[in-house]
């Protein structure tokens, strides 16, 4: 039995046998691309969660056996500076690994400190990304949204903020009834066609950033600007064709036309 303490006792005193639970990189990479979408956009927390952890996992068969307290422990002891550096970018909102431009997208690696996870460290975070990223439908519904809620926001600036009550009772909100009209015309056709769908290859699906530029467009113009938005080249080219982007243009006009034709 004596024998038998002293062979153990290195392992104890200085590594420990076994770890004990921890949070994954694939944890906290997840978290931190969840913070960063539900941030940017309306999205499905609990959904895209799910993906993430799932697709990061599969990346990387480190993150269940940290969670799982199976680590050895010198890897064990590496761990957490990477899982708090990944949470310190969360916490400052650095996003634009997963919502930034498609330069910082592309570029995006891991913190410093997650060298340690080896060559597991960039995988986790691309499958992080992918995971998380907006399908063509969501955005093709956030397009709609966006144009609809800035639509109703310089209508109602025209009014002074509030509508006369026979104007709504004749015509609706502004907002409720442009996403009726463009669920029919566009966010149907849009989501079924995959018009902005992730690129599988190294090229990027033009519409799909054209379509986040045009949505940052939006939500920074003012009214004026807005009213001429079909002008703007970046808008047009998040539409499939120059046929289809004139029609979307010319209901959401046409909307904001009934409205200063009725007042």
């Amino acid at each position: 039995m004596r024998t038998l303490f002293f062979l153990l006792a290195p392992c104890a005193l200085l590594f420990g046998c076994s770890s004990s639970p921890q949070t994954s990189y694939c944890e906290a990479a997840c978290d931190w691309a969840v913070s960063c979408h539900t941030d940017a956009r309306d999205a499905d927390e609990d959904g895209i969660r799910s993906r993430c952890l799932a697709d990061t996992k599969a990346a990387s068969d480190q993150c269940e056996k940290a969670e799982n307290g199976e680590l050895d422990p010198a890897t064990a002891q590496l761990l957490p500076p990477c899982v708090n550096a990944v949470n310190d970018l969360a916490a400052a909102g650095e996003c634009g690994v997963f919502v930034g431009t498609l330069e910082e997208r592309t570029l995006a690696a891991p913190p410093a400190a997650c060298v340690a996870q080896g060559t597991d460290a960039l995988p986790v975070l691309n499958a992080a990304q992918a995971a998380t990223a907006e399908t063509s439908g969501e955005l093709c519904q956030r397009i709609a949204d966006s144009f609809c809620r800035q639509t109703e926001e310089c209508i109602l600036a025209d009014y002074g903020g509030e509508l006369p009550e026979d104007l709504t009772d004749s015509l609706g909100t502004p907002y409720d009834r442009c996403i009726a009209e463009l669920s029919s015309s566009f966010t149907a056709t849009c989501a079924q066609s995959e018009s902005y769908a992730a690129s599988e290859s190294i090229t990027p699906n033009p519409a799909r950033e054209a379509a986040f530029e045009c949505l940052e467009g939006i939500t920074a113009g003012t009214c004026d600007g807005f009213l001429s938005i079909d002008t703007d080249p970046v808008c047009a080219l998040a539409f499939v064709d120059a046929q289809t982007a004139q029609a979307f243009f010319t209901q959401v006009f046409d909307i904001v036309s009934a409205y200063a034709s009725e007042g």
